[in-house]
């Protein structure tokens, strides 16, 4: 570094030239100080203070008013929030708001999968069981999530058979149970089916609505054969309930600390 010796040479001469001249450094405090200045700048590069002033946000009042309502919120939301449940046969695995439930049976790969912001979400207080509006003014309100899911059936040879599957709701007007052998599969339904491979695009997708009620059936059955069955599906509804909530919480907990301005 060149031009930092001829610093440290420069401050030398200055100070050997007062010295002489004036007679006023009679000690090597002074000389040793501008010697250490320059030897600071040799090692810093000089910055001009205002390129690294922060310029801090002014929180408005309506900014402080969220934030202390979202103290309260994120607390009661947090006291009223359930535990994971627990599966069985199926591994659960996490990204964000997709959620997959995945075992091995039979030689068979057996995948469910949801996102929690595809979820129908529900607040079951505040209606009735027969669907008539109750009291406004309830206290207690239920949010169910219920998840629009889909599950792969993958053979050892690489077909696959794709279900889209959904809840029957007590709110779903289009559940109609025609007999007791239909009772088991009022929980939920699949709205389509197709079977291909990953190496196949642009499947066809069979819709329910005019499918025969026997091939419905067999499917269904298909589906109970693999664990997709009342409890696994009640377990279901269980788990993506508690991570919508959890998501929910998460929401706010950002949203409290975007009105802080942090």
């Amino acid at each position: 570094m060149v031009w930092s010796r001829s610093l440290v040479s420069i401050s030398q001469k200055i100070v050997s030239t007062l010295h002489c001249s004036h007679g006023l450094l009679r000690s090597s405090k002074i000389g040793s100080s501008l010697h250490s200045k320059s030897l600071l700048l040799t090692n810093k590069p000089m910055i001009k203070p205002f390129l690294f002033r922060t310029f801090a946000t002014k929180q408005t009042e309506g900014d402080r008013d969220l934030v202390n309502f979202l103290k309260e919120e994120i607390s009661y939301e947090q006291d009223n929030l359930s535990e994971l449940p627990k599966f069985k046969d199926f591994k659960v695995q996490i990204s964000g708001t997709e959620v997959k439930l995945f075992r091995n049976l039979n030689n068979e790969k057996i995948e469910v999968e949801f996102d929690i912001n595809e979820n129908v979400n529900i607040d079951e207080g505040i209606l009735k069981e027969d669907g008539d509006e109750s009291e406004e003014n309830s206290e207690d309100h239920e949010i169910t999530s219920y998840p629009s899911f889909s599950v792969k059936i993958t053979k050892p040879s690489g077909k696959v058979l794709h279900f889209n599957c959904v809840y029957n709701t007590n709110h779903n007007e289009e559940l109609d149970v025609e007999s007791e052998e239909d009772e088991q599969f009022e929980l939920f339904r699949f709205e389509n089916v197709k079977v291909y491979t990953d190496s196949e695009k642009n499947v066809y997708e069979a819709e329910t609505e005019t499918m025969d009620g026997d091939l419905y059936s067999m499917l269904m059955t298909t589906l109970l054969e693999r664990g997709v069955d009342g409890v696994f599906v009640n377990s279901l509804l269980d788990l993506s309930t508690t991570l919508e909530h959890k998501q929910y919480i998460s929401f706010l907990q950002s949203l409290q600390d975007f009105a802080a301005g942090k």
